[in-house]
């Protein structure tokens, strides 16, 4: 059965009486909160986040995660493993009741407008399993060269050489994890197969993309006289210094950016639609490690607020710098569809050109927005979605029998 991964959401206002003091008492619990969320087997990463709300600077408390399985389950472990930063964390939060999480959850979370998985149906367990299971069959491939050299044993083939590293494997405590065989990731078999999503594009998003392209138009024409002078951080403003601080620790990085609307009925609804197309591509096309080309996204999420502003999440590998020139290179048409609707974008033509494929200017906009993570979690901090991939398929590939070619294949990537 697929393990099924899903994305928590909850903002709320923080109280008045501990605004002043949280910042401090969040800064001082990171290390232990970080140490403490190991305990909670379905969690894949998570933060907590001080954002900008109605009431004055830093006056809500975002907390998100990524899990397996079902939120109850997935609550109560969160509870039990943090009771004891309770009152700083979810206490602070106006309204929360004392050992009440699930109840002030259900009330206050948030849904996401599209949630991209880059290793969906490989739940936290399954991916620690996975790698080591590659390395345990690498090093015994390591140790086979040693004793025989680059070539091998001669004329041995690449089934037999497979069929000799598994069988060195029976009896540790890896076999367990490939005696149970490929395990079910609930991916699509066929990306085109769904024809209804594509017959609602056809007949029905493109119809509406012709009428209201001329209405986005005269908009981007008036926005454009009216729009205020850009207030756009440079990357060496003192402002980005505590989160630069905190980038590149490991060799994954959570961005948090959260950014107001521009005003006007007609941003909201094509923020939505396109939203929703998004959501709906994702689960039909790309499903499986790759967004827009991007391969480096484990999750990622537009969450939209009830104060016409729009909060988006991402977990990724490598820098800062490296993340956004994919954005640019390879996914702008998509990130300008949704952020054009915001303010201080980069200048866009008929919503998709232009805004995110001006480099400079788009890194200077998302800077200006991104918020720093007061506390960030990853669950394994030292492997890459390609990592997570490969080390899937590896472990897939040692159950049942295989070609020639495949089996080649298969070494390879070890």
């Amino acid at each position: 059965m697929a393990i099924r991964q899903q994305a928590l959401t909850v903002v709320a206002p923080v109280r008045k009486d501990a605004r002043e003091s949280l910042s401090a008492r969040l800064d001082a619990a990171e290390s232990d909160v970080q140490d403490a969320l190991v305990a909670v087997k379905t969690l894949h990463f998570a933060r907590f986040v001080l954002i900008d709300g109605k009431d004055g600077p830093k006056s809500r408390l975002a907390f998100e995660t990524n899990h397996d399985g079902e939120l109850g389950p997935h609550l109560e472990a969160v509870a039990r493993v943090l009771a004891p930063f309770e009152d700083v964390l979810f206490g602070a939060w106006e309204g929360y009741r004392t050992g009440d999480l699930a109840g002030f959850v259900e009330k206050h979370a948030l849904p996401a407008s599209t949630f991209y998985l880059g290793h969906p149906g490989l739940s936290v367990e399954q991916i620690k399993d996975d790698r080591e299971i590659r390395l345990e069959l690498q090093r015994v491939l390591d140790a086979e060269v040693d004793a025989n050299g680059a070539r091998g044993r001669d004329g041995e083939t690449a089934s037999s050489v497979r069929s000799r590293l598994l069988a060195q494997l029976a009896g540790t405590k890896h076999w367990a994890n490939l005696a149970t065989g490929p395990v079910d990731r609930g991916l699509p078999v066929q990306p085109f197969a769904n024809i209804h999503f594509y017959a609602i594009v056809i007949f029905v998003i493109v119809p509406l993309a012709l009428v209201l392209l001329p209405i986005a138009l005269l908009i981007e024409w008036r926005e454009r006289r009216d729009e205020a002078p850009r207030e756009l951080v440079a990357e060496d403003d003192p402002r980005l210094d505590p989160i630069n601080r905190r980038e590149d620790a490991i060799s994954q990085n959570g961005l948090t950016h959260h950014v107001p609307l521009r005003a006007g009925p007609f941003r909201r609804i094509t923020l939505r639609l396109v939203l929703w197309f998004l959501e709906h591509a994702r689960q039909k096309i790309a499903y499986e490690g790759t967004l827009g080309g991007i391969t480096s996204i484990h999750f990622a999420r537009w969450v939209l607020l009830d104060d016409e502003t729009v909060l988006f999440f991402s977990n990724y590998d490598g820098s800062w710098e490296a993340y956004l020139g994919d954005f640019v290179d390879k996914a702008h048409f998509y990130l300008t569809a949704v952020w054009t609707n915001t303010k201080w974008f980069p200048k866009t033509n008929a919503l998709i050109f232009g805004g995110a494929a001006k480099e400079l200017t788009f890194k200077r906009w998302t800077r200006t927005f991104q918020v720093e993570n007061r506390i960030w979690y990853s669950a394994y901090k030292d492997v890459t979605v390609s990592d997570v991939l490969r080390n899937a398929l590896v472990r897939e590939g040692a159950s049942g029998d295989m070609t020639e070619e495949q089996a080649r294949a298969w070494l390879a990537r070890l």
